[in-house]
């Protein structure tokens, strides 16, 4: 039998403010790791970018977006092991694909019910808000109760934005965590909040990189996605390893 991948697990290491070009250079790590092997890791990322074209199947899009944030931090942390093994100078596999259904599978799965939990709470805080300023609205006057149904979606639309914010920053390195540090799913999950909030602006940074990256994906079909998948998820792994030294 073939010998699986290997894991290297890291469980010292205190998180650190980084400057903010920091947030340039993961993306120039994530890159130089992507060239190293990119048909391998071009491989890797092709089963998730044809799972993610079946995500904007209408029938498909609520079910397989749950089912994706479940299984995020499983797959995720795959990528960082791949990513973690290249940086040690092991070979490259497909295998760390699916990593994560092997290895942590109980932990990183419950990461993944935390932030969809999440997920849904926001949703409903939103629905709620909305739902109170058309109550509110229809006592008052026409015109003032048309202002109130207008703030109401306003102030909907930005209170669920930030929340998704934040579960995106918990979820940022939260499957490294618990696959190299070996964390449990609710401290990886507020370890990674908090490093996001500290280092806000080499994340800041980073993301408005990767916004524009994606956007110019748009411009190759989505094709482009086969190199960006690879290269964001080893920015990723450097950006922990840089925060969590």
């Amino acid at each position: 039998m073939a010998e699986g991948p290997v894991v290297s697990v890291q469980t010292s290491g205190e998180m650190r403010v980084v400057p903010a070009e920091r947030g340039t250079e993961w993306l120039l790590a994530g890159w130089r790791t992507f060239r190293a092997e990119p048909g391998l890791w071009v491989l890797i990322a092709l089963p998730l970018f044809l799972f993610n074209m079946l995500l904007v199947y209408p029938p498909l899009l609520i079910w397989g977006s749950a089912v994706f944030t479940i299984l995020f931090p499983i797959i995720g942390a795959g990528l960082m092991a791949a990513t973690d093994a290249q940086q040690r100078g092991e070979p490259l596999k497909f295998d760390y694909l699916h990593l994560g259904f092997r290895e942590n599978t109980g932990p990183l799965a419950t990461v993944g019910g935390m932030l969809l939990l999440a997920m849904v709470a926001s949703n409903l805080v939103g629905g709620a808000i909305i739902g109170i300023s058309f109550l509110v609205g229809g006592i008052g006057a026409t015109g003032i109760g048309t202002v109130l149904s207008l703030a109401g979606f306003l102030m909907a639309g930005l209170v669920v934005f930030s929340l998704f914010i934040a579960i995106g920053m918990a979820a940022c390195f939260a499957p490294a965590l618990v696959m190299l540090s070996l964390r449990p799913p609710k401290e990886a999950l507020r370890e990674s909040l908090y490093a996001c909030v500290r280092n806000w602006l080499p994340m800041l940074v980073f993301s408005v990189l990767v916004c524009a990256l994606m956007v110019l994906c748009l411009l190759t079909a989505g094709l482009g996605l086969l190199v960006l998948i690879p290269v964001i998820s080893s920015a990723i792994y450097h950006a922990y390893r840089d925060i969590f030294a």
